[in-house]
C-alpha cells in the first residue's frame, strides 16, 4: 500500500502535467485528457478522500486542471444538461399526476378539521390520497402504491382509475366489498403474476363515513385505522396482504360507531419505517402512536405541523427511504 507521501507526490506529479497540458492544449481548441489520467486522479482521491489539509488541496488543484477543459468538462456539462431534462420531465409529471389524483383541499369540504400530511421521497409519489363522495357515504383512502418515484406515481394513476371505476360503475359504500373488486381488476389489468417475476401491488386503508359521521367502516390492506377516542388509540388492523399479490384474497372489513370529537388516522408506512436519531434506526409504530397521542388534542393542521417537526428531527441528515402519507380527521 502506497504511504501518504508517496500519494501525494504522485497526485501532485498528475496536476502539474495536467496543467501543463491544458496550457498547451486549451488554445488550440484540441484539449484532450487520456481517460487514464482522469483515472489516477480519481484513484488518487480514493485513497485521501478521509485525509485533511495539503492532501485535499492538492487533488483540488489537479481536479481543478481536470475542469478546465478536455473530456471530463465536457461529461460533466451533458450530464447537467440530462440532469435538467430529467428534472423538467418529472416537475411534468408531477404536475399531470396531480391534475388526475384528488386534491387535498377536497378532504376538507367534507371535514373541516382534517389534514393530508404528504411528503414525497422523490418529486413525484407512488403514496396518494383518495376521496369520493356519492349519496350519504365519504370514501377516503390513504394508498400505497409499488415502490415511489416514476414506478410508483404510474401505480398511482393506475390505482386511482380502478378505485374511481368501481366506485362509479358498482356503488357500495362497503371498503371491504371495494377492495375486493379492486383487487380482482388489478389481477386482470396489470397481471400481477406474469413471468417477468414483478409485482405490482398497492396497500390501502379505506374508510367510508356516514354524512351523519356517527358510523364508520373500514378495510385495509396491510395498513391500519387509528382512533383517538377519550384519550384512548384503538387500532384496527388491516389484512395481511396487498392488493395485487393474490387473486383468491378476500379483504375483511370493520364497523365502528363515532362520537364527536373522535380523531381517524390512516397512513402509510412511510413515515413508521423512516430511519433516524442517534441509532439510525426506523421511527417504528409505537413511538409514532405516542405522538399521535400527544398532538390529538391540537388543531389538525397544527397536528399536521408538529408530524413535520417530529419527523424532520428524526432524520437529522438522514435521507428519506420512502414515501409518507399520514390523513387525519376530526369528527
Amino acid at each position: 500500500m502506497d504511504s501518504l507521501k508517496d500519494i501525494e507526490l504522485q497526485l501532485r506529479g498528475n496536476a502539474e502535467a495536467l496543467y501543463k497540458e491544458a496550457n498547451t492544449h486549451q488554445v488550440s481548441g484540441d484539449y484532450d485528457l487520456s481517460n487514464q489520467k482522469a483515472i489516477e486522479a480519481v484513484e488518487a482521491f480514493r485513497k485521501l478522500k478521509d485525509q485533511e489539509g495539503e492532501t485535499k488541496a492538492i487533488y483540488l488543484l489537479g481536479m481543478n486542471s481536470l475542469l478546465q477543459g478536455g473530456k471530463l468538462k465536457k461529461l460533466n456539462e451533458e450530464v447537467e444538461e440530462k440532469n435538467r431534462s430529467i428534472m423538467e420531465s418529472l416537475d411534468y409529471a408531477k404536475h399531470i399526476q396531480e391534475s388526475i389524483l384528488p386534491h387535498t383541499s377536497m378532504l376538507r369540504q367534507y371535514f373541516s378539521d382534517s389534514f393530508v400530511f404528504a411528503r414525497a421521497k422523490d418529486i413525484i409519489s407512488g403514496d396518494f390520497f383518495w376521496i369520493y363522495e356519492k349519496e350519504n357515504e365519504i370514501l377516503v383512502a390513504a394508498v400505497d402504491c409499488t415502490g415511489h418515484g416514476v414506478s410508483g406515481s404510474l401505480m398511482s394513476v393506475v390505482a386511482n382509475s380502478l378505485l374511481n371505476q368501481v366506485t362509479s360503475n358498482q356503488w357500495m359504500p362497503n371498503p371491504s366489498f371495494i377492495l375486493n373488486e379492486v383487487n380482482h381488476y388489478m389481477q386482470r389489468t396489470l397481471a400481477a403474476h406474469d413471468d417477468s417475476g414483478l409485482r405490482d401491488s398497492m396497500d390501502i386503508a379505506l374508510l367510508s363515513i356516514a354524512r351523519t359521521k356517527t358510523d364508520l367502516l373500514f378495510a385495509g390492506a396491510h395498513n391500519s385505522l387509528y382512533i383517538i377516542s377519550g384519550g384512548i388509540l384503538t387500532e384496527y388492523r388491516g389484512d395481511d396482504i396487498s392488493m395485487g399479490n393474490g387473486a383468491s384474497a378476500k379483504f375483511s372489513g370493520h364497523k365502528i360507531k363515532l362520537k364527536k370529537g373522535d380523531c381517524l388516522y390512516v397512513f402509510t408506512d412511510g413515515y413508521a419505517d423512516q430511519k433516524g436519531g442517534p441509532n439510525n434506526r426506523k421511527f417504528y409504530y409505537d413511538p409514532f402512536k405516542a405522538l399521535l397521542l400527544s398532538i390529538h388534542t391540537l388543531p389538525m393542521e397544527k397536528q399536521k405541523i408538529q408530524l413535520h417537526r417530529a419527523m424532520d428531527e428524526w432524520m437529522g441528515e438522514t435521507k428519506q427511504i420512502d414515501d409518507m402519507l399520514i390523513i387525519g380527521i376530526r369528527i
